[in-house]
């Protein structure tokens, strides 16, 4: 029952990334790729992508780098609140999600197993 829970939170953690990253890739190339849609022009558009796609890889970088991809991921995500206000907060809580349970994993593989020796 102890090794459940590790299990669990990774799981989720990891099918939350995959929700979270594919959700942002469809939103960017969507945005990028339709005719209607303007090209983004502005530094503020700009700094945004690249925020949110440092967040998504802080995601991915957590697959085998829990700590260092949840705060990558999260940090990313708390300078995209500060630098691009937006008027649903709701949305970054979603997209922290995966950052949240990554560090919630790795806090629990730390209780329950002691340190890991590399």
């Amino acid at each position: 029952m102890a090794n459940f829970v590790p299990f669990l939170l990774r799981w989720a953690a990891r099918l939350s990334a995959i929700f979270v990253a594919g959700t942002f890739i469809l939103f960017v190339a969507g945005e990028l790729f339709s005719r209607p849609s303007a090209f983004p022009t502005e530094f503020r558009e700009w700094t945004g992508i690249l925020l949110l796609t440092a967040a998504c890889a802080g995601m991915i970088l957590a697959w085998r780098k829990e700590l260092t991809g949840a705060l990558v991921s999260l940090v990313t995500l708390a300078a995209f609140g500060v630098l691009i206000p937006m008027g649903q907060p709701a949305v970054l809580f979603i997209a922290a999600v995966p950052g949240t349970l990554y560090l919630m994993d790795w806090l629990v593989r730390r209780t329950l197993m002691g340190p890991v020796e590399v």
